[in-house]
């Protein structure tokens, strides 16, 4: 409990820096991960629930007294829970899948298609790169900026602050980059052979939300500021 009260008094404190606590909840949950995917505790504990969940469906599956219609629902259940993953996983398979995460992969398919047609549309092919830079690349270019100011201009903290800070801003628009580009992974192609039309619609949803996180932070700055007055 002392320790427990030690992390709540120091977030609580009016004394410390709002960038210093936000390090140290980033480093909290990052050490977390690595804990956890060190020691397997969410995967093991996963797994035996899906054993668990498995017994008893086929206990249901194997009971001759239930009806068809009943087996065929605990026959498809069965099948996702042994197909379930968590959303990490889902979103890694995602990008994974649709070759995101893979230019070399994509490469290859690219040219399995050549290879396969005498004559393709290469315009049907997505291009990874402006897909990311519709769909992110605001965020990920404003992450890396961020970074680079808050070492190189300011200097009314310590270095080991601002770069605590500027790592909490890239990794921050980092992951909110890749949570909307992977959003919009599931807009299907808007017309056929061309990727340009849903290029376009990436690039004007990623303007709206910058839109919408500036009217945003504006208005609770206001709030902030009449709060202070007050």
């Amino acid at each position: 409990m002392n320790f427990i009260d030690s992390i709540t008094n120091f977030l609580l404190n009016k004394n410390n820096r709002l960038s210093t606590k936000a390090i140290f909840i980033i480093f909290i949950i990052i050490s977390f991960f690595f804990i956890d995917n060190y020691i397997g505790f969410s995967y093991y504990f996963n797994n035996q629930k899906k054993i668990e969940q498995i017994i008893e469906l086929d206990k249901i599956i194997s009971d001759s007294t239930v009806d068809k219609s009943t087996i065929l629902f605990a026959k498809q259940l069965r099948t996702d829970v042994i197909k379930r993953e968590n959303l990490i996983n889902n979103i890694y398979l995602s990008f994974r899948n649709d070759n995101l995460i893979n230019p070399i992969k994509q490469t290859k398919n690219v040219t399995k298609v050549i290879a396969k047609n005498n004559s393709p549309n290469i315009s049907s092919i997505k291009n990874i790169f402006w897909f990311y830079l519709s769909s992110s690349g605001i965020f990920y270019l404003f992450g890396i900026l961020m970074f680079f100011f808050l070492i190189l201009v300011d200097f009314k903290t310590s270095l080991i602050q601002r770069l605590g800070t500027g790592f909490l801003f890239l990794i921050s628009f980092s992951i909110l980059g890749l949570f909307i580009t992977w959003l919009m992974s599931f807009i299907p192609q808007i017309l056929n052979h061309d990727w340009i039309f849903n290029y376009l619609l990436n690039m004007l949803i990623q303007l709206s939300i910058i839109y919408l996180l500036f009217i945003f932070s504006k208005k609770m700055n206001k709030n902030t500021a009449d709060n202070t007055r007050s």
